[in-house]
């Protein structure tokens, strides 16, 4: 079974920015992943790599996996706010046409 990490961007940007009990919720999350990486709900297509759990109601983690690494990477975490530009889902599109996402 593979590791579990943050992305840089997600360690530096979303984990910084979350209020504490997001961030405690986020960490014991990481490790419930270590587990049983198949926890999170499946994202539809064309995000069907990913996988997502909630933080609450408000916001999502997204995860993926990398075969050659062999890691679970957390992606994204933020908030759920459907039909607006700073949703989970929408910077997550905007984050996969990157390069080198992961990184």
């Amino acid at each position: 079974m593979g590791r579990v990490r943050f992305t840089r961007r997600c360690f530096e940007e979303d984990l910084r920015s979350l209020p504490a009990w997001a961030r405690r919720e986020a960490i014991r999350l990481a490790k419930r992943i270590e587990r049983d990486p198949d926890v999170g709900k499946p994202l539809a297509p064309p995000l069907d790599r990913f996988r997502r759990l909630w933080l609450r109601s408000e916001y999502r983690m997204v995860y993926t996996y990398d075969r050659e690494s062999d890691t679970w990477w957390i992606y994204l975490i933020a908030r759920r706010k459907p039909g607006r530009r700073d949703d989970v889902y929408e910077i997550l599109r905007r984050l996969v046409e990157q390069e080198d996402p992961l990184r």
